[in-house]
């Protein structure tokens, strides 16, 4: 896999954040190039929360360990969310591993707090070698002081065929409502019965309109998703206005009713 180049749909390898799409317009992708390091802004109304997923080296490195430590501090340091959520594979264990003392002093150093280690209890694993017969802690969820009275649930589940468990947690938007994009889309319009002549000049309103948006965004608008989502939305559907075309009736569906049913209408119709 390329590690500089970021992948979407459905890609292998390195790290992946999955959200609903009707989240799209309030996130952005954060920009970086390490495969073990991805992360993603959340912009709820004027609350962002920057969420990172991590799969650092396995604690037999402790150098690479130490190094990716420094890397989530300098992440923590350039990044102006006031919310930060860091989860994922740190692959170490607070019983097993003397790095992870390195990484809990890392942590009261920034003012973060390592939410399930205190929460769940001593013996709670999220990693398990059948072969070995071994257990380990190695996944944590660590977030901001402000962040952990709205952090909750926190649960670790074994349905999964993956050697590593499932380490899950809530955290509540009360504070936070999501503003829904309203823009007329066009979404009855008949594509199937637009002429030739129409569609091109779609075509030609289409190009014309994010061209123009292209030229007209700067590199500060470019990173915020949702205002870029709205005006490409918007360029989309002026240029459908321009174009003329014409829309579809809207009809509601009758139960039972099928091809024949309305032949059948038809025959009787012309009797």
């Amino acid at each position: 896999m390329d590690c500089k180049q970021r992948m979407r749909g459905r890609p292998f390898g390195g790290t992946a954040i999955l959200w609903k799409k009707t989240l799209s317009p309030f996130i952005n992708l954060v920009p970086g190039d390490d495969p073990r390091i991805l992360c993603i802004n959340l912009n709820l109304n004027e609350d962002t929360t920057t969420i990172a997923n991590v799969y650092l080296p396995t604690a037999d490195c402790p150098f690479e360990q130490s190094e990716y430590f420094g890397k989530l501090a300098s992440l923590y340091s350039a990044t102006n969310a006031p919310n930060v959520i860091i989860a994922g594979d740190f692959n170490c264990d607070p019983s097993k591993h003397r790095s992870y003392n390195e990484f809990s002093n890392l942590c009261d150093t920034l003012g973060l707090k390592i939410i399930d280690t205190s929460t769940l209890c001593q013996d709670t694993y999220t990693y398990y070698n059948e072969s070995l017969n071994a257990f380990s802690w190695l996944d944590h969820v660590v977030a901001s002081e402000n962040l952990v009275s709205r952090l909750n649930s926190v649960t670790v589940s074994s349905s999964t065929p993956s050697d590593h468990l499932i380490l899950q947690f809530n955290m509540e938007l009360a504070n936070s409502v999501l503003k829904s994009v309203t823009i007329d889309l066009g979404k009855n319009i008949c594509w199937r019965n637009a002429k030739e002549a129409t569609l091109k000049k779609y075509y030609q309103e289409t190009e014309i309109s994010l061209s123009k948006l292209l030229y007209e965004t700067n590199d500060d608008s470019k990173r915020d998703a949702s205002k870029l989502y709205q005006n490409i939305v918007q360029s989309l559907s002026d240029a459908e206005k321009r174009s003329s075309i014409k829309m579809r009736r809207s009809k509601r569906d009758t139960p039972g009713w099928n091809l024949s049913c309305e032949q059948r209408l038809k025959a009787i119709n012309l009797q």
